[in-house]
């Protein structure tokens, strides 16, 4: 028995090792990678917040950029504070350093499970792997270590850190202040983070402590009611927040497609407990972990509930990482906070192996596919003149993009025109010099009025054929 004991020491110590000297070299990369601004308002964001501390000073300039901010929201009825705050900082650094401060948070949300199942679990090697499994294939959860401007990292992060809190020397405090404070960060970073809040005064409640629960319960519901005050007078919140029943199975659908892959880790997991579910649900003498995981599970259900109005439109999984994250590493955490571990499988356990780092490979090609083809574009509109051509691209943000990067490159020697969405059928005449496509949008012009001179891992550009055509 002994020997078998520390065998098993031994392979845990191994996979520690392998994986901190992973995450170290991750580290390294990230720091070392030659990032660029992306496509999704980082480069607007950018041009203002700079664009402010240059005329006004650090202080002035943020806190301008942070009102700003404050009163764009209020036009777009979307009340997120702690966004605001953010922006106005993360924008004033390199691309490098707001790269690799989101992966840090990549990295804060990932452990934080691991690490309290760890704590304050008693979980074997496989049961420790699947919540690796369930967690990496959260296929939504990606879009962030590519776009800095997500919100989704933000509440992520407060709502790990605030469960991590609940402990404190192994013992489970629940009413501890700053937990409070982390999940009510969470809510200020986007809205409808409340769902955490609202769910943690519930905790609160079931142990009793009534006093602190009624408090956060409080300012649950009135961020709620300021929010949904927010939403109807702004345009953008209160033509999203509509209510349709298109819009409800739009949602729905969206979700199960990305919760996909996370369900059959989960399901693959409770079929090999063995055990009926019946049994395992069984809500008795909870505390602790299983107490904790449950008020994820709950959260993300009260999550995805508020944002079953809202419609959501290709390119947008990234909206539903929370709910996928919280209902389904919670259910795991739950299972193994109560006593129940899995039994060994090996070929289902590598099916799942298989279909969960399937996703991380999927999303992480895709991210550096477009990372890497923006520096090439970037690249090639360097070596054009400054002035006299007219470059279209498939996109608002696209056009955009590339427009503010020539300008924080080149200033005001940057005088070429930019456009997007040049439409199809247009007379030669009125073509653009150059197009660039992003392969994610469709093409709307003809091949036959281009030719493609530039082919990238997720762009491409084309040469007008107008002068040629006249």
């Amino acid at each position: 028995m002994n020997k078998i004991k520390n065998n098993k020491q031994g392979i845990q110590k191994w996979v520690l090792v392998m994986g901190m000297s992973f995450g170290i070299l991750t580290l390294f990369f990230y720091a070392l990678y030659p990032w660029e601004w992306g496509i999704l308002d980082d480069t607007p964001f950018l041009r203002q917040v700079r664009g402010l501390v240059q005329q006004y000073g650090l202080f002035e300039g943020v806190l301008r950029k942070i009102q700003q901010f404050a009163h764009e929201d209020r036009n777009y009825g979307i009340l997120r504070p702690l966004f605001w705050i953010y922006t106005a900082i993360i924008y004033l650094w390199p691309a490098k350093l707001a790269y690799f401060i989101r992966f840090v948070m990549f990295l804060v949300i990932i452990l934080c499970p691991l690490f309290l199942n760890k704590k304050h679990s008693n979980p074997t090697t496989l049961s420790t792997f699947f919540l690796a499994l369930c967690i990496l294939s959260n296929v939504a959860l990606y879009n962030g270590l590519f776009v800095i401007s997500l919100q989704e990292y933000l509440g992520l992060l407060f709502v790990s850190i605030g469960t991590v809190l609940m402990f404190k020397q192994n013992r489970f405090i629940p009413q501890n202040f700053l937990c409070g404070i982390c999940f009510f960060l969470a809510t200020t970073s986007k809205p409808v983070f409340v769902a955490v809040l609202f769910s943690y005064s519930l905790l609160l409640f079931y142990k009793k402590n009534f006093v602190r629960g009624l408090f956060w319960f409080l300012v649950s519901i009135v961020w709620i009611l300021l929010s949904a005050y927010w939403s109807q007078t702004g345009g953008y919140a209160q033509e999203i927040y509509q209510f349709t029943f298109e819009r409800f199975w739009k949602t729905i659908f969206h979700f199960c497609k990305l919760a996909f892959v996370p369900s059959i880790v989960v399901c693959s997991y409770l079929y090999l407990l063995g055990v009926p579910l019946k049994k395992i649900a069984s809500f008795k003498n909870l505390d602790g972990m299983a107490l904790s995981s449950l008020f994820w599970i709950v959260s993300g259900l009260f999550y995805l509930i508020l944002f079953l109005p809202r419609g959501v439109g290709h390119g947008v999984g990234y909206y539903f990482a929370p709910p996928i994250y919280l209902i389904f590493t919670g259910i795991l955490l739950y299972t193994q906070a109560s006593g129940f571990y899995p039994k060994k499988n090996l070929p289902l356990l590598a099916i799942n192996c298989i279909l969960a780092l399937s996703i991380p490979t999927y999303a992480l090609t895709q991210g550096f596919a477009r990372e890497i083809s923006i520096r090439k574009v970037r690249d090639w509109m360097l070596t054009l003149p400054k002035q006299g051509l007219h470059i279209a691209a498939n996109g608002e943000h696209i056009q955009l993009c590339f427009n503010d990067l020539m300008i924080l490159n080149l200033g005001s020697e940057w005088k070429n025109q930019m456009s997007s969405l040049v439409e199809a059928g247009q007379k030669p005449e009125s073509l653009p010099d150059y197009y660039i496509i992003f392969k994610r949008h469709s093409r709307p012009l003809t091949s036959a009025m281009y030719e493609k001179i530039f082919s990238f891992p997720a762009a491409e550009v084309y040469k007008s054929k107008k002068k040629s055509m006249k």
